[in-house]
C-alpha cells in the first residue's frame, strides 16, 4: 500500500500486519502501488512526479527512480510478463517504460564499474554489512555481465516509449 507520509508497506494477505519496515524513498505522498506477477518487484507512483521499482524480497529500490512525468503519477501497472510499467499522471500523460530486472541490474552495474565500492572494497572504512553488501553487489554484477555477454540482443536500458509511437504501431 502507499500513504501519505512516502512510504510503500507490504503487508501479509492472511494476517493483515504488515512485513517489514515501510519502504521509503519517495519525497512525497505515495499514490498508486502495483506488485510484479512474480512477487517480486514492487512499482510505486507518487505525488513527488516519480515512479520508482522495488525489489520487494529486501525493501530496498531498484535504480534511481523513473523521471519524465510534469505532475504527480497517481496510476501505476506492470505488465504480465514484467517488461513494461505503465504510469498515468495529472499531466494527462501515460508512460510506457521498457525492461526488466536485468536490464536495470546491468545499467547498474555499468555505472559502478570503475567505482571503488565495487573495485575495491576492502580498501574502503566499511562496517561490517556495507562491506559484505559491497562484495554482494560485486558478485552480481560479475554474474550478470557474464550473463550479459552470452545475450548480445538483449535490450539494455528502459526506455520511455511515446504515445505517438505506440498510435505508429496500433495504426
Amino acid at each position: 500500500s502507499g500513504s501519505y507520509d512516502g512510504t510503500v508497506r507490504i503487508w501479509d494477505a492472511h494476517t493483515g500486519q504488515p512485513i517489514g519496515q515501510p519502504l521509503r524513498g519517495h519525497e512525497d505522498l505515495v499514490l498508486s502501488v502495483a506488485i510484479s506477477p512474480d512477487g517480486n518487484r514492487i512499482v510505486s507512483g507518487s505525488y513527488d512526479r516519480t515512479v520508482r521499482i522495488w525489489d520487494a524480497n529486501t525493501g530496498q529500490p531498484i535504480g534511481s527512480p523513473l523521471q519524465g512525468h510534469q505532475d504527480w503519477v497517481n496510476s501505476v501497472a506492470i505488465s504480465l510478463d514484467g517488461s513494461y510499467i505503465v504510469s498515468g499522471s495529472s499531466d494527462r500523460s501515460v508512460r510506457i517504460w521498457e525492461g526488466d530486472w536485468q536490464s536495470w541490474l546491468h545499467l547498474a552495474c555499468q555505472r559502478l564499474e570503475y567505482h571503488p565500492l565495487l573495485n575495491t572494497p576492502d580498501s574502503l572504512p566499511l562496517d561490517q554489512n556495507s562491506l559484505s553488501t559491497a562484495r554482494e553487489a560485486k558478485a552480481a554484477c560479475k554474474s550478470h555481465l557474464h550473463w550479459q555477454s552470452s545475450r548480445p540482443n538483449h535490450k539494455l536500458a528502459w526506455q520511455i516509449l511515446t504515445m505517438k509511437w505506440i498510435e505508429q504501431l496500433w495504426s
